[in-house]
């Protein structure tokens, strides 16, 4: 009977990661019926369209050592929105689910995966199955992983005009909206090369 359930368990593990890899492959353009804005950056060489109904906050992180840069969009909620500006009445708690894109100044040129093993920024030590799936955005190779902290993430790592770019989805259910939100931004990223 433990066998059994041990099979079963472990094919259903399978079918996800086959899904999820198959999701993450099949990037393209589309964004579907959704009305979107567009984020371009000549400076990072990249665009992206994002939901409008999302916030954009754009952060340097960066200290005379090293650039580091975070693009961060939440839903724009009244909720949210007190979040943001400080403004909140309710008691103390974590900031909202959030997509989020970091730019890390590549300094060492190292790969993407190189990176992702090697650097905490990754967050690939919380991945529950140190699983990378190899991922495509615009014209570059990268990397697709999950992993687990205060809210589930996933994380598309790739390198492009000297700095390693990290996309991440922060979750509570793989099939909350803003998971879904994400895949629209990651098939809408265009990579320019000037």
């Amino acid at each position: 009977m433990t066998k059994k359930i041990i099979i079963t368990g472990i094919i259903i593990v399978v079918l996800g990661l086959i899904v999820w890899t198959l999701q993450i492959k099949n990037l393209g353009t589309n964004t579907g019926d959704v009305n979107t804005k567009t984020y371009n950056s000549s400076l990072f060489g990249f665009s992206f369209d994002y939901p409008e109904n999302y916030f954009l906050e754009e952060k340097d992180l960066g200290n005379s050592e090293r650039m580091h840069t975070v693009l961060v969009l939440t839903e724009d909620s009244e909720e949210n929105r007190t979040l943001r500006e400080g403004t909140a009445s309710t008691t103390a708690r974590e900031g909202p689910t959030a997509i989020t894109i970091d730019v890390f100044q590549n300094l060492e040129n190292e790969t993407g995966e190189s990176w992702i093993r090697g650097n905490g920024n990754s967050n690939f030590k919380l991945s529950p199955d140190g699983i990378l799936l190899t991922a495509k955005v615009g014209s570059r190779d990268g990397y697709a992983y999950r992993w687990s902290g205060l809210y589930e993430g996933n994380s598309i790592v790739f390198s492009h005009k000297g700095n390693i770019i990290m996309s991440s989805v922060t979750y509570l259910g793989p099939n909350d909206q803003i998971v879904r939100d994400f895949d629209i931004i990651m098939r809408s990223f265009e990579l320019k090369n000037n």
